[in-house]
């Protein structure tokens, strides 16, 4: 949880389209914590498609994924599209936010 937290820094802003609340890096970590207790499992994650804008130390990538996790022996695949923002603060890429919307 720890690289995680070191990831996902204390100013993260997430929006997702299918939740009209965003959250912020309590909430990610949360989310996390709860689908790893649980048993959730990521099975695959690809970016078919994928972007970079570099500015700096701030790059925007732009990209298309598919991904499936499994809960309780039931797979769930989902497809979409994500825009992040990583910024590198001390040596050290983050990740402050990001935007995503499924195919669902």
């Amino acid at each position: 949880m720890k690289t995680l937290a070191d990831l996902v820094p204390p100013d993260t802003i997430v929006i997702s389209g299918d939740n009209q609340k965003w959250r912020y890096q309590a909430d990610v970590l949360e989310s996390s914590r709860k689908f790893h207790a649980a048993g959730g499992k990521l099975v695959r994650l690809e970016f078919p498609r994928t972007e970079v804008q570099w500015y700096g130390d701030v790059a925007i990538v732009w990209s298309s994924y598919s991904l499936e996790t499994e809960m309780d022996g039931r797979s769930t695949p989902e497809d979409g599209r994500v825009t992040e923002i990583f910024v590198r603060r001390n040596g050290h890429w983050t990740n402050p936010g990001w935007h995503t919307d499924s195919g669902k």
